[in-house]
């Protein structure tokens, strides 16, 4: 009975490895497989087989680690909240524009959420790994339509809650967690004007402060993870010479 339930144990170890690294970096994969593989003396840890097994994925994962970009100081929420938004602003008045083919088009507010308030990125170097760790999930970017008066709610419920989620491109004031002043481009929010927003799907769906997303209109799934646009701004900033901080 003992040594049945080792071994159950001990399959559903190894399947796990096998299969549990795939999802985690499952950003750039095309397709997912799987096999039985027998449980024997063959995987004892003495005998290096089970280790083959990790180092085939610790290969094809390398590039995870390697460096894309560096902090002069540690980023903790409020900063980096700001490179996160405002990243996801410049990409979406890119596509916006490239899509619309009017170079005038763009984005006017980001809205993301992280998964605590505590999340950071390290001083020095910064990899993907870094990145992804921000968002496990596979957010992925959507750009809609709003009116103003469901902004405004968002922004009075941000007001009230904070929690971990951040707004881009908005500028308020705020007395005793009520909004006094709010506007977006140097303008009050005006209530039926529309505002182009990006966003990522799991606040859709999945609401948060933010319900007021329900009553969006033409939704636009850009196909585009989070965490691979936020990889790609680093890099960008690196190439011009800039560490991360200075771009806040």
């Amino acid at each position: 009975m003992n040594t049945t339930f080792k071994t159950i144990k001990v399959s559903a170890f190894i399947t796990l490895l096998t299969l549990g690294v795939t999802p985690l970096f499952g950003q750039n994969y095309s397709k997912a497989e799987w096999r039985r593989v027998k449980m024997d003396s063959a995987y004892d840890y003495a005998q290096g087989k089970a280790t083959k097994v990790i180092e085939n994925h610790d290969v094809s994962s390398a590039y995870l680690q390697e460096p894309v970009g560096k902090c002069y100081e540690k980023l903790k929420f409020s900063k980096l909240s700001d490179l996160v938004t405002d990243a996801m602003l410049a990409y979406g008045t890119q596509r916006i524009a490239r899509t619309t083919k009017n170079p005038q088009a763009k984005a006017d507010l980001s809205i993301v959420n992280f998964k605590n308030t505590k999340v950071s990125l390290p001083a020095g170097d910064v990899s993907p790994l870094d990145v992804i760790a921000l968002f496990p999930m596979d957010n992925r970017l959507t750009v809609l339509e709003l009116k103003g008066k469901y902004i405004r709610e968002i922004i009075e419920n941000f007001a009230k809650e904070r929690g971990a989620t951040a707004i881009g491109g908005a500028d308020f004031k705020t007395d005793n967690n009520i909004l006094k002043e709010c506007s977006i481009g140097g303008e009050p929010i005006r209530d039926e004007h529309i505002y182009t927003v990006v966003t990522i799907d799991f606040l859709l769906s999945k609401g948060d402060y933010v319900h007021a997303l329900n009553h969006a209109e033409n939704l636009k799934d850009c196909g585009m993870f989070l965490s691979n646009i936020l990889i790609q701004n680093i890099k960008n900033l690196t190439r011009k010479g800039e560490m991360i901080v200075n771009n806040l």
